[in-house]
Order: C-alpha cells, then sequence, then structure tokens
C-alpha cells in the first residue's frame, strides 16, 4: 500500500501488548507512517489541543489524519473521549480527524453507541495478526488514500477552545471535563 503524504495517525491504546500488536500492524500495512501513541483518554484531548507530538509548535494542520480509539482506556474512556470531542467541535465537525474505534468486543450495543457518538468505523481487534494487518490496512487505505478529508487548521481550533480549556485534567485540585 502507498500512503500519500506521510500521515499520522493516532493510535490510543493503553494496554502494552495490544498496543504492539497494533503498531506492528500499522508497519506491516504502511510503513510510512508516522504513528502517536496515546495511552488514556486525558492524552487524546490533550492531543488535540496542545502542539504534535513531533514538535511543530506553530503547525496549523490539526495532530493527525486519523484516530484509532480503544474504547477501554484509563482516565477517560472511549465513549467518554467521543462525546467530549463531538462536544468540544460542535460548531465544526470537519475539523476532527476520522475516528475508527478499536475494541475487544463486536457487541452491537458497543457498535450503535460508538457510531452515535461520532465514530466512523468501529474495528474488533480480537482477531489473528493476519487478519488484524489487512483490516488495519483497508482502513487505513480507505481513510488515507480513498476519501477526500477537509483541511483542518488547528489554530483557528486552538483560539476557538481557549477560553474554556482547563488547566489540567483529572489530577488533585484540577478541573474534571465535563462531558455533555
Amino acid at each position: 500500500m502507498i500512503l500519500k503524504n506521510f500521515p499520522t495517525i493516532a493510535l490510543a491504546e493503553s494496554n502494552e501488548e495490544d498496543a504492539n500488536s497494533l503498531l506492528s500492524a500499522l508497519q506491516q500495512a504502511a510503513p510510512n507512517l508516522n504513528v502517536d501513541l496515546l495511552q488514556n483518554g486525558e492524552e487524546v484531548l490533550q492531543y488535540f489541543f496542545s502542539s504534535d507530538k513531533r514538535g511543530a509548535e506553530n503547525s496549523r494542520v490539526l495532530a493527525c489524519d486519523l484516530l484509532l480509539l480503544n474504547l477501554a482506556l484509563p482516565r477517560l474512556d472511549g465513549f467518554k473521549v467521543l462525546r467530549q470531542l463531538q462536544w468540544l467541535f460542535r460548531d465544526d465537525l470537519t475539523q476532527l480527524p476520522p475516528i475508527v474505534v478499536l475494541c475487544d468486543s463486536d457487541d452491537p450495543q458497543f457498535i450503535a453507541q460508538a457510531y452515535r457518538y461520532g465514530a466512523k468505523g468501529f474495528l474488533c481487534k480480537v482477531m489473528p495478526p493476519g487478519q488484524l494487518t489487512a483490516a488495519i490496512e483497508q482502513v487505513l487505505h480507505y481513510w488515507i488514500d480513498v476519501t477526500l478529508q477537509p483541511p483542518r487548521e488547528r489554530s483557528r481550533i486552538r483560539s476557538a477552545l481557549r477560553r474554556w480549556w482547563p488547566v489540567g485534567l483529572g489530577g488533585p485540585g484540577q478541573q474534571e471535563l465535563a462531558v455533555q
């Protein structure tokens, strides 16, 4: 598979074994990817409102081209992250990259809820490694090579959200994000 322009994928996965499997599948599917690993829900939200992980402090383009989001994240689970992102970007949802949910279950209620909260895809990650690589390759091909995405500008998002964004997330004496 040839992906254009060295895309960046944000992988939100807290389980080390699953993260390694997914990173391996991503590497096999597309060796030219940049992958940012996020290990909890708070990191995912912060990822969209701070400089990207590669240090491009003044980058105008949003941090990633695709978010692979595990539902079982610590601090804020994947459903809360989805709802928070939908609420935060409610004025312009085109500023969000496509979000594909990863889960250990293919429970129809999980699937329906993920789509209801704004996921663009749902992938059950419990499969043999070869199938996982093929599934990841199909997801990447569809969301990176096939579909046309709107331009995403970080600077506009940052200034619009600066008014309410809490100083910290979740620690002692810090504000919690309200899930609407």
